[in-house]
């Protein structure tokens, strides 16, 4: 069934109405996180790279990206968590919340800034041995 809405949210991502597209984001990326914390028991880094997996299998025309920190990435311990998302387009949409059994969001913003350019964007990549 969870599959299901998120095939729905996929496409009404790739409606071309603007006015709510933070609530759409907000709603697939949310749905997606669901999925991959609730039924699949992904934290801290695997969650990233299995909401990542998810996004590559519905097109992502707006190429979003995933940015998530989790204080403590344990479903044992109730722990703090912000996801945020940007896309080529220049639309941010941060969410903060706690994750112990499930997620809980207790806010999300959205804006819609300058796209960077790629001569702009810059890699992060991780240190030689970790």
């Amino acid at each position: 069934m969870k599959w299901l809405s998120v095939l729905l949210l996929s496409l009404l991502m790739t409606m071309p109405a603007r006015a709510d597209e933070h609530t759409r984001v907000v709603a697939f990326l949310v749905s997606i996180m669901n999925h991959c914390y609730e039924d699949d028991n992904k934290a801290g880094l695997e969650l990233a790279k299995c909401m990542m997996q998810v996004l590559s299998k519905h097109n992502n025309p707006q190429q979003y990206r995933v940015n998530i920190y989790d204080e403590h990435p344990d479903r044992n311990v109730a722990s703090y968590f912000k996801i945020t998302v940007y896309n080529k387009e220049g639309l941010v949409v941060s969410c903060t919340g706690i994750a112990k059994e499930t997620i809980d969001i207790k806010q999300c913003t959205g804006k819609k800034i300058v796209p960077l350019t790629p001569g702009k964007e810059m890699p992060i990549t991780q240190p030689d041995g970790q």
